[in-house]
């Protein structure tokens, strides 16, 4: 009976520790859900009303935190409908980091203009420590200011930091002259040696291979030919030599770039940082390689090495700061040419005058001349700007180093500024009531088009993308040549490739995952 009775207190006494403890849980949990209603209340419902000044912050669930930006992101077309589309600046709280965000072309205009609150700089030097910079290295671009002109042909009078003549040095290799026409010149070498049926054939993807004909996937193909002709392009063949993969570990970083752009910490970007980490070895090898060894490489590259040894970078420091140069000259020229080879194919009557209008710009040994599809060749020109209007996803993001006022709101000290350019691109006031459909002759109707402040591609301001130029002509002499040797067509069925809008990008979209089309390649008999 006393067992009994001992274990019935036993019982009695557990579930009253249950009772306890499920009812603190329940206050816990009360409390909390209490808490957030309050602070998502004031945060998005009372706030805006205290400070109307402020710009609207997109709600989120998780304080501090904000909002969770990996795949699928919010489109920011989507993002301007919440919003009401009254294209005033809104914010965005990712990684607890604020993010005001710009989508009306005067405040854009505004905000490039404005250079003494809204900085470059502290943007450039997060991506440097997100891609692996040491502080030194980061301190030496920003503090040392080369100041002997007479070691090499590039002088320095205003007495500029490395990680500003950088730019200028970009200027001297990719403005009109003499250095991009060099530049210009090995593109053209590799397409002529790589766009033939043969050296196609060796390539691991493609299929169908016959004497006269061959099959391959257009995004792997287009992403694969102006990675390894960019490459050489800038640094000759020793990279190839070094790593015969880099193109496939650049395409899939350049995938997951758009953690760079947020400045996704190490643990929650691993596979981006991998790929940056194989990318990097391959520049400190590189750069390891006597001087004498490396042949074929560009003036920037040998006169960016010089500026940094003198600022006491080494090597590593040297691969790290090459990245984003290797980055920006292959990003946006391939998806550029998978985008436009795209669209002529599945519209034969544009190709065909294409290939019309360029004829002119071949001699009889089948050398093409790039001035003359740059200069020259109206229509292919409005085709390129249709494609980059169309397909173009980058953002221009800066730094406030003050409280500063755009577009009637104040955007505050230490957040960053991102300038979408694609919903610029789509502005029916300026491009139409058909701004969402592909028509290269709008801007042959107004050529005023180009130089509006809603058509944007290649970023604006002081930091415009130096790289418009080349990119145009590479892209115009890869397809030129690659239409004057074979007909093209889509193998199969298959739907034109929908734009991955789902995820940031740094330039030109990427196309949704599965959306691969085949074209196959067909040797031309060419006019004699």
């Amino acid at each position: 009976m006393v067992l009994y009775d001992i274990a019935g207190t036993l019982h009695i006494e557990e579930l009253w520790a249950a009772i306890i403890i499920y009812s603190a849980i329940a206050v816990v949990l009360s409390s909390t859900v209490l808490a957030l209603a309050l602070w998502r209340i004031w945060r998005f419902t009372v706030s805006p009303i205290l400070y109307p000044t402020d710009p609207k912050e997109l709600p989120y669930w998780i304080p501090i935190v904000g909002k969770d930006f990996d795949v699928p992101n919010p489109r920011i077309l989507v993002l301007l409908e919440h919003f009401g589309d009254t294209r005033e600046p809104f914010t965005l709280t990712i990684a607890g980091g604020q993010l005001h965000v710009l989508t009306n072309s005067k405040d854009v205009e505004d905000a490039y203009k404005n250079t003494s609150s809204i900085g470059f700089d502290g943007f450039v030097q997060a991506m440097m420590r997100t891609l692996g910079s040491s502080e030194h290295c980061i301190n030496a671009m920003f503090s040392y200011r080369p100041h002997s002109p007479h070691e090499n042909d590039f002088p320095n009078p205003l007495k500029k930091p490395l990680g500003k003549l950088t730019k200028d040095l970009h200027v001297r290799q990719l403005f009109p002259g003499q250095h991009l026409d060099d530049l210009c010149n090995k593109f053209v070498d590799f397409f002529d040696e790589f766009l033939v049926l043969e050296e196609i054939s060796k390539m691991d993807f493609a299929t169908e291979k016959t004497s006269e004909s061959i099959v391959v996937p257009l995004r792997m193909w287009t992403s694969e030919v102006f990675i390894i002709g960019g490459q050489r392009a800038y640094f000759g063949r020793l990279l190839e030599d070094i790593d015969p993969n880099m193109a496939r570990t650049f395409i899939e970083f350049d995938e997951l770039g758009w953690q760079v752009l947020f400045q996704y910490p190490r643990f929650a970007s691993r596979r981006m940082h991998a790929m940056a980490d194989k990318l990097v070895a391959n520049f400190e090898a590189y750069y390891g390689t006597p001087k004498e060894k490396r042949k074929g490489d560009a003036w920037f590259v040998k006169a960016f090495e010089h500026e940094a040894r003198q600022a006491g970078l080494d090597t590593h420091d040297i691969a790290t700061m090459m990245l984003p140069v290797y980055w920006a000259i292959h990003t946006n020229t391939r998806g550029a040419s998978f985008w436009m080879l795209a669209y002529l194919v599945s519209r034969p009557g544009s190709m065909a005058a294409v290939r019309s209008e360029m004829a002119l710009a071949f001699d009889i040994s089948g050398r093409v001349n790039f001035h003359y599809l740059n200069d020259s060749c109206p229509q292919f020109a409005a085709i390129w700007s249709e494609t980059i209007r169309i397909t173009a996803g980058s953002a221009s993001v800066r730094y406030l180093t003050a409280d500063t006022v755009i577009g009637g709101k104040t955007l505050r000290k230490h957040n960053r500024v991102m300038m979408p350019s694609r919903q610029l691109h789509f502005n029916e006031e300026i491009f139409g009531q058909d701004a969402h459909r592909f028509d290269p002759e709008r801007f042959i109707r107004n050529k005023a088009l180009l130089k509006g402040s809603s058509c944007r591609p290649f970023g604006g301001g002081t930091t415009i993308c130096p790289g418009r130029f080349v990119s145009k002509i590479a892209v115009l002499t890869n397809v030129a040549l690659l239409l004057q040797r074979f007909d093209v067509e889509f193998a199969g069925s298959c739907p034109f490739p929908r734009f991955e809008e789902g995820k940031p990008s740094l330039g030109i979209l990427s196309n949704k995952e599965g959306d691969n089309p085949l074209i196959r390649l067909r040797k031309r008999t060419l006019p004699v």
